[in-house]
C-alpha cells in the first residue's frame, strides 16, 4: 500500500474526522516539533499516516485493523519499532510502552 493508497483511503465518502485534513495537520504538528532525530520522525510520520487508515463505521476495531495493515505494509526498516508487539511489552488499557528492541 502506497500513500496514493492512503491518501485514497482517507478521502473516501464518509471519512468525518480521520480524513486527509485531520492527517494534514497532524503532519503540520509534527513539523512545528523541535529536536527529533530523522529517525524519531520518520516513525511517527508513519504512525500518523497508518494510524486510521481502515475506517468503517459499524466496526470497533478500526484502529487495530489499521495497525494490522500498517504491519504489513510499513517501510522495512521501521519495522522493528512499529512492528507486533514483543511479549515483554507493558500493555494496559489505552497505553503501550514498548520494550527496548534489539537487533534481529
Amino acid at each position: 500500500m502506497n500513500r496514493d493508497a492512503l491518501i485514497a483511503a482517507y478521502t473516501a465518502p464518509g471519512r468525518h474526522y480521520h480524513d486527509l485534513t485531520h492527517i494534514e495537520d497532524c503532519l503540520a504538528a509534527l513539523a512545528a516539533v523541535d529536536n527529533l532525530s530523522a529517525s524519531e520522525r520518520d516513525i511517527l510520520t508513519e504512525a500518523i499516516w497508518w494510524h486510521d487508515v481502515v475506517y468503517d463505521a459499524t466496526r470497533s476495531d478500526n484502529e487495530e485493523l489499521s495497525a494490522q495493515l500498517a504491519e504489513r505494509h510499513i517501510r522495512p526498516d521501521l519495522r522493528p519499532e512499529v512492528g507486533p508487539p514483543d511479549p515483554t511489552d507493558e500493555v494496559t488499557p489505552g497505553r503501550t510502552r514498548r520494550s527496548p528492541r534489539r537487533p534481529s
